[in-house]
């Protein structure tokens, strides 16, 4: 059961360190330099064009959560 768990963490770790999330300008390069970029709902319009992915809630509502969640 241990094994199991720190293999999920290190998978988790290793997704994580390929995927950001940004919901301004100032998250515009961040998203460029990862595999998986994620704009939130209530994103800057220029971020959401960029982002490989556009989260279903925003910040407020646990945009990243839910994504987590799916993970």
């Amino acid at each position: 059961m241990l094994r199991a768990s720190i293999f999920l963490l290190e998978c988790r770790r290793f997704f994580l360190q390929k995927t950001w999330f940004g919901d301004y300008l100032n998250d515009y390069d961040l998203l460029l330099s990862c595999e998986e970029s994620y704009a939130m709902k209530n994103a800057h319009p220029k971020l959401k064009e960029m982002a490989k992915y556009v989260t279903e809630a925003t910040n407020n509502e646990d945009g990243v959560m839910q994504v987590l969640r799916k993970i």
